[in-house]
């Protein structure tokens, strides 16, 4: 029996080290089975805000112009601006927004995502509004709520002076045109009373030589 015992136990010693190593292999195989996961994770997110980016538009400047005029005379809310121009959107007012939403998904440390995000390749020379509020769930693709708020940027209240200054200056020199109109029509009935004035002249001194 002490024979049995003595070829027993190294066959469980054996045993013994054999799990030692199995658990040892599952343990270093685990974070690159959770680094695979991630990755994973954050491809189908970054595919689904590029989509939801993709959707934005380029504004003109009439379009940017009148959306700026507009939110200075104190209509902020999100609702206000959908009703007024039917071409905001989420995305398309997002591009012109100075505030970049947060990643929900964070990229792989090894990605180059982590060291370059593709949200913060933002356009900071076209950032004319800001939100009033940030939102706690400000994370992208965000949707704005019709209460979400939004208030000119530096850049904004500059292309706000600039577009004041034009309409001064416009408003001037439609003033001056309709000046200039008015005096040239004054002109001319002051050049016709001045012919009949010469014309009455004429008359009086004709028929003073006949009749003297």
């Amino acid at each position: 029996m002490s024979d049995i015992k003595k070829i027993a136990q190294p066959i469980d010693d054996l045993k013994n080290v054999l799990g030692g190593l199995h658990n040892q292999i599952s343990l270093q195989a685990s974070p690159v089975t959770y680094i695979h996961s991630n990755d994973d994770e954050y491809k189908l997110y970054k595919k689904k805000v590029q989509a939801f980016t993709s959707t934005a538009r380029n504004l003109p400047n009439d379009q940017l112009e009148e959306l700026i005029l507009f939110i200075n005379k104190g209509s902020r809310s999100y609702i206000d601006l959908k009703k007024q121009f039917n071409y905001i959107t989420d995305a398309t007012l997002q591009l012109y927004l100075l505030d970049t939403p947060k990643w929900e998904v964070e990229p792989p440390l090894y990605s180059s995502d982590s060291f370059s995000s593709p949200l913060n390749s933002k356009n900071y020379a076209q950032c004319y509004f800001q939100l009033v509020t940030i939102p706690t769930d400000f994370y992208a693709p965000y949707c704005f709520n019709d209460s979400d708020e939004v208030q000119l940027t530096i850049l904004g209240l500059n292309t706000l002076q600039r577009l004041e200054k034009e309409n001064h200056t416009l408003q001037l020199a439609e003033e001056s045109l309709r000046i200039s109109k008015e005096s040239a029509k004054y002109g001319k009935f002051a050049a016709w009373l001045a012919g009949i004035g010469i014309l009455t002249t004429i008359v009086i001194a004709i028929f003073t030589f006949i009749f003297s």
